[in-house]
């Protein structure tokens, strides 16, 4: 077997190198992946393979059995996460597990300990499944298989539910720079099953694939709407203030109002992201999809019309105290009695912070 893989870095340099020489060079002097992919030791799972990743794509962990142990942790897992949240800025966690999974099986295995001492001492990681396993026995004929499968979905869970004790993912997902995803492989078939948070439950790949786009879908066009607002904003007058206050409830539950100001911005970024899906810009599906952005309701918008008003009252105040109400005045001389000046700008400011 050694004298195959020799023969196989052979090979690798006469031509797959060749023809990617560019990549590598430019791979040399420094990685930039966005995801961290976790997975299993076992010899039949390739992540480049079953993702058709290209090298530089893919920072990975592995082990027997994907776990990652709970924070605080000495395991290298740990300094791995680390290193990919902190100086990788990694966007995505996959957990993938996959059927068939040795390290499952010896979960599953009563006294494993008596055999495999220190496979069992890393299996306590996942002895929370166990316990689960044990509430949910099956009783039907391809009980063991079932069995399997769903104690390698569970752990998959429990992993994720690791990775959530960790300060750093706790800070990242809060301010949504990180997604944890869990992933299903099913060797006999090559099938990927993804968990969907929203519906509890692994589902088909084409299925997920399709949510993804839509989500992704709405989160370039929220932007786009937001950065639109956005530009709105300082206020100059009470004038404007109502305007905006009015667009903003307009948009409650469409983005028809302000579709003719992002149609363009947004198909052009649809495309350069989602184009690998569709024959052409011009493609009746992606127009279809395009156009189906305009129902997309804004979850920030609330948030942003507190700031709205927030910043209004802040013009109102700061111009107030500048013109000396809340503040003892400068007396001229010739003048002790001089009234305070109270500006236009800061009149209209004051009625502005009256009405909001």
């Amino acid at each position: 077997m050694l004298i195959k893989l020799m023969l196989g870095l052979l090979e690798f340099k006469k031509k797959p190198f060749i023809g990617m020489r560019d990549l590598f060079e430019q791979l040399s002097t420094g990685q930039n992946p966005e995801t961290l992919f976790i997975t299993c030791s076992d010899s039949r799972i390739v992540p480049s393979l079953i993702t058709q990743a290209a090298p530089g794509d893919l920072f990975s962990i592995r082990n027997i059995g994907n776990i990652i142990p709970p924070y605080p942790s000495s395991y290298s897992e740990t300094g791995a996460i680390e290193y990919a949240l902190k100086v990788l800025e990694i966007k995505d966690i996959i957990i993938c597990g996959h059927s068939n999974c040795g390290a499952m099986k010896g979960l599953l295995t009563p006294h494993i300990e008596e055999h495999l001492p220190a496979v069992a001492s890393w299996l306590n990681h996942s002895q929370a499944v166990l316990q689960e396993m044990h509430e949910e026995r099956m009783t039907e004929t391809n009980a063991l298989t079932r069995e399997l499968e769903i104690a390698t979905k569970k752990n998959i869970l429990l992993q994720m539910e690791h990775l959530k004790t960790y300060p750093l993912v706790i800070e990242k997902t809060t301010h949504k720079e990180l997604t944890i995803h869990g992933w299903y492989y099913e060797l006999e078939t090559g099938q990927v099953f993804i968990y969907e948070p929203d519906l509890k439950e692994f589902i088909n790949l084409e299925y997920a694939l399709d949510r993804a786009l839509e989500s992704r879908k709405n989160k370039i066009v929220s932007g786009l709407c937001m950065n639109y607002l956005q530009q709105k904003i300082p206020l100059k007058s009470e004038k404007e203030y109502h305007q905006l206050i009015e667009l903003i409830t307009n948009l409650k539950d469409n983005i028809l109002s302000i579709w003719e100001f992002i149609r363009e911005p947004a198909k052009q970024q649809l495309w350069k992201e989602l184009g690998g899906f569709y024959a052409s810009p011009e493609d009746e599906e992606f127009i279809a999809m395009v156009e189906s952005s305009t129902s997309l309701k804004l979850t920030e918008l609330e948030e942003f019309r507190k700031k709205v008003t927030f910043t209004n009252n802040n013009t109102a105040t700061s111009l107030l105290l500048n013109s000396s109400i809340f503040k003892k005045p400068t007396k001229d001389i010739g003048k002790p009695n001089a009234d305070p000046v109270i500006s236009g700008d800061a009149r209209v400011a004051l009625s502005g912070d009256r009405n909001s």
